[in-house]
């Protein structure tokens, strides 16, 4: 990662509007969590590329990781603006505003789109499933992971997600059923294992 890094900044040393490197930069950079250098390098692309909603995108992330949500909401909504169908972007405003308890209808709806969108977008199904459980809306909140777990068999977070859900609902066969799957798929799922001691 760090030589790709390299490659890149001679890439933009020797021709200075290659918004790609400047982009890929960025990437590495947050891949490297170097995220004040990720920063500059989008900002960058975004100088070159001020109607490219994927900029956005990346800039909002980066503003999310430093724990600059209101910083990472504008990033979002401006690249929104640009293309109001960008799932991903839907999905991490969703994510953001189900941080909230007054958001969460908000978020609800921005990760429902999202999934009419993209469909096949398990995060945005997972997401939208752990919105509704945060309103206590568990049948809403089961449909809706049971939906990401048909796109992603594998996603270990799914289940136990599920397995909760099934918790609070006093089903405690299917609850321990996901307890299982999730275990087989990541042994250190902390939700799991958290269950796991309670049912």
């Amino acid at each position: 990662m760090t030589h790709a890094v390299e490659y890149l900044e001679e890439a933009v040393r020797l021709k200075p509007e290659a918004l790609d490197a400047y982009f890929q930069m960025g990437m590495c950079y947050r891949d490297l969590a170097l995220y004040p250098r990720a920063e500059t390098a989008f900002r960058k692309a975004l100088a070159l590329a001020p109607q490219d909603p994927a900029v956005y995108y990346q800039l909002g992330l980066v503003a999310v990781e430093q724990g600059s949500n209101r910083e990472a909401e504008t990033y979002f909504l401006d690249g929104l603006k640009i293309n109001p169908e960008h799932a991903l972007i839907l999905v991490a405003l969703g994510r953001l505003y189900a941080e909230s308890k007054q958001q969460l209808p908000g978020a609800i709806s921005r990760l429902r789109q999202a999934t009419q969108i993209d469909p096949a977008l398990w995060e945005a199904w997972y997401e939208l499933g752990r919105a509704h459980m945060k309103e206590k809306e568990w049948k809403y909140a089961l449909s809706a992971l049971e939906r990401a777990r048909q796109v992603n068999v594998y996603a270990s977070e799914i289940y136990s997600a599920m397995a909760l859900c099934y918790s609070k609902t006093n089903r405690k066969a299917e609850a321990r059923q996901m307890v299982s799957e999730a275990l087989q798929r990541d042994p250190k799922n902390a939700e799991a294992i958290h269950l796991q001691k309670q049912i």
